[in-house]
């Protein structure tokens, strides 16, 4: 298996080709998914730290800061540093391949990814983020009918804890022992 660094290297030129399009600023501050896992008990403030990996703004992080979540913190190449966004507790650099967290949120990023092979790549790149018990909570849009050239449609081989019209929410808990859940990952499918 490719190192992290070089799989973290591929996965911010894979994303920023359409990343950036999928960031949003909204009026009404934490995205549905992110209401959604929070009216439902999905993340707590009692359940440890969070990462959303692919946080465009910063406004869900932002979201589970005010709400007293003690270390919450965002990374997004297409709309940062390229490393963890300041919030308190955050760690700047380099370390950021290094830091594990209890809760990693993927929100709307795989869909806008290139291929295959990059879903596949940030499927392990949000594992090795994960504590020892610690889930990985993957919102992919649902609404993808047809793919274009910056979205399609994306289906795990994962629990799906919700699904509408317009997006499902798969959830990945991980045995840090093993890789399994990566060699369970379906074939992502273009178009239907």
């Amino acid at each position: 298996m490719r190192d992290l660094e070089t799989i973290g290297n591929e996965l911010i030129r894979k994303a920023t080709v359409h990343g950036h399009q999928t960031a949003i600023i909204r009026s009404a501050g934490a995205s549905a998914p992110l209401r959604y896992l929070l009216r439902r008990g999905w993340l707590r403030v009692d359940r440890g730290t969070v990462l959303d990996y692919g946080a465009g703004h910063g406004q869900d992080v932002k979201h589970l800061d005010d709400l007293g979540f003690h270390f919450a913190t965002g990374y997004d190449p297409a709309h940062g540093t390229g490393g963890p966004m300041p919030r308190k507790g955050a760690v700047i650099g380099c370390m950021f391949d290094h830091l594990r967290f209890d809760n990693v949120l993927s929100t709307y990023v795989l869909n806008v990814l290139e291929d295959a092979h990059a879903i596949n790549d940030m499927l392990a790149r949000l594992q090795s983020h994960l504590n020892p018990g610690g889930r990985a909570i993957i919102t992919v849009r649902a609404d993808v009918k047809v793919a274009t050239a910056s979205q399609w449609n994306v289906k795990l081989d994962l629990p799906v804890i919700y699904q509408n019209g317009t997006m499902r929410i798969y959830l990945m808990e991980c045995d840090r022992s093993s890789l399994r859940f990566i060699q369970s990952v379906k074939t992502v499918m273009k178009g239907n």
